[in-house]
């Protein structure tokens, strides 16, 4: 997929934006319809990159989830 290249700076810690099972699962939620699929797909990546989805750390998280 060009648009992770593209995107994403250091690809090799963010493998599992190519993870089979997640691209089935985008492709299920849109019936299959690649197009719009792709574009969920985008949005996706582009939600995890602006809310450092991957570098959130449990503990610091902790105690919002606690109350």
């Amino acid at each position: 997929m060009g648009y992770v290249e593209e995107t994403v700076e250091n690809k090799s810690a963010h493998e599992k934006f190519m993870a089979a099972d997640g691209i089935v699962r985008l492709l299920v939620a849109r019936d299959f319809k690649v197009d719009q699929s792709y574009e969920m797909f985008k949005k996706w990546v582009n939600w995890r990159l602006e809310f450092k989805a991957d570098m959130i750390d449990p503990m610091s998280i902790k105690p919002l989830l606690l109350k």
